[in-house]
């Protein structure tokens, strides 16, 4: 399969890597707000430091693996993003909701990472973006 160059990228692609990404880069900040209560709660259990660093670098690695690849046009990526990040929601609302109080400024990034995945996975099915990423215009070269 050939790769297309970013120039025939639809502008609703775009974006919504931009904003994807963007929603990933707030995770370091808000690591770096909880990481006194995430050091811990991992420092209660043996190896608990290695899990947690492990995890949040394989959350963040499969995260950008699936943008990149969104990126290349592979329309499986972008639907496992999507389920992922709905299937995320409700736990996240109510992670974020809980934490209004105790941590407002990760609880706000939080929010922002979420609006922004909402916004960014409405680019990547609004209908420019599903031609692309339709087989047959993979196939051709074209964007429809």
């Amino acid at each position: 399969m050939e790769n297309q160059s970013s120039a025939t990228i639809p502008s609703s692609v775009r974006k919504a890597v931009y904003l994807l990404i963007a929603a990933l880069a707030l995770g370091l900040p808000r690591t770096m707000i909880e990481w006194p209560a995430l050091y811990e709660q991992a420092s209660r259990l043996p190896n608990g430091l290695k899990i947690m660093i492990g995890t949040q670098l394989f959350s963040f690695c499969l995260v950008g693996a699936l943008l990149l690849l969104v990126y290349r046009r592979h329309n499986w990526a972008r639907w496992v993003y999507a389920v992922l990040t709905v299937l995320g929601i409700p736990f996240s609302a109510y992670q974020l909701s809980g934490a209004m109080l105790s941590a407002p400024a990760s609880s706000a990034l939080g929010f922002a990472q979420l609006f922004l995945q909402v916004a960014g996975i409405y680019f990547l099915f609004r209908p420019e973006a599903n031609a692309w990423f339709k087989p047959a215009a993979r196939e051709s070269g074209s964007p429809a």
